[in-house]
Order: structure tokens, then sequence, then C-alpha cells
């Protein structure tokens, strides 16, 4: 059912830090070459824990045609989670966040210190009263996911509204 052509499919890519896919092919590797030249269990053990960090991914199905959204893990073209209903979920919102990131210098180097604050907008559908809400994804632009909630909004037929938690619409809190 993943692959129903009408399924929507949001990847998020891998939950690790960027670089550790490639740890993981290089472990790989090793292991291939632990394999070969001396150790067969450790090779294969080596081989086997360094699939996780080089093809684990995960991301969000959503069915319209069922009314179900899938948060999931993908490993090697599975892809495991539990399906929920879009039921309760009727508005469309993105949300702007800020991170900030900061280091500084150590005694021995003093350094000035350096920050940066990255900002995103983070695409969600919520409830009628905006408590319960699933995350789809993130854009550095808002442009792109303005276009993302457009499309998402004709595709599931679903209003694209300002976040207002205070506001109750049609949905007893729980």
């Amino acid at each position: 059912m993943d692959s129903h052509p009408s399924n929507i499919q949001i990847p998020w890519g891998t939950p690790f830090s960027k670089i550790m896919p490639y740890v993981g092919y290089f472990l790989m590797a090793l292991g291939i070459f632990v394999f070969l030249s001396s150790n067969k269990p450790l090779g294969i053990g080596m081989f086997c824990l360094a699939l996780i960090p080089a093809f684990l991914r995960e991301g969000i199905i959503i069915s319209p045609s069922l009314n179900q959204v899938k948060s999931y893990w993908s490993m090697l073209g599975l892809k495991f989670g539990k399906w929920q209903s879009l039921a309760k979920y009727k508005y469309l919102v993105i949300l702007r966040s800020q991170t900030k990131y900061a280091s500084t210098g150590s005694v021995r180097v003093p350094l000035p210190e350096m920050s940066r604050t990255e900002v995103t907008y983070d695409v969600y559908i919520m409830s009628a009263n905006h408590l319960k809400r699933i995350m789809l994804t993130s854009f550095k632009e808002q442009k792109d996911a303005l276009e993302m909630v457009r499309n998402l909004s004709n595709d599931l037929d679903l209003a694209f509204v300002k976040y207002n938690p205070g506001k109750l619409v049609h949905e007893e809190r729980h």
C-alpha cells in the first residue's frame, strides 16, 4: 500500500547526522575486508551493524484515498510504521522556527563567541483546535513551504490557516 500511486511520500532522510551514511559505507567496506582477511564473525557483525547508519531513513506517507498518514522508518526499502486516521486533522499550518547555534573558544585559545541562527518553515497538519499536530516536512525558504502547502491543500482538501491554538473550532480538548 505504501507505493500506491495516489500516496504522497515525504522523505525526511537519515535520522542521523549527514555524515553517518558515509561512516556506514566505510564500516561496511571495513567489515568486508575483515571478513576476507581474518575474522569472519567480526566481519559479518561489522557489516550488519554498518547497514543501520548507511541505509536507515525516515519520512511520512499520506494516503488521501484512505484518509490516513504514516510516519515511517525505512531500511533497504522496507517501511515500518503505524497508519493513523486523518479524520481529526482539518488544517495545514506553517510554523516558523529558529534554532540558535553558539560556540565559544577554550581558555587556552580565546576566540570571540561565534553564533548563527537557522530559520526553518515547518509544515504541519493540525486538528481543528490546533492542539494535535503532525509535522510533515521543513524548509529553509518560506516560498518552498507555501508551495508545498498549496499542493497539499488541493490534494488533501485541507484549509491553509494561521496557527491559533487558543481558538477552538468544533472540537473538544482531550
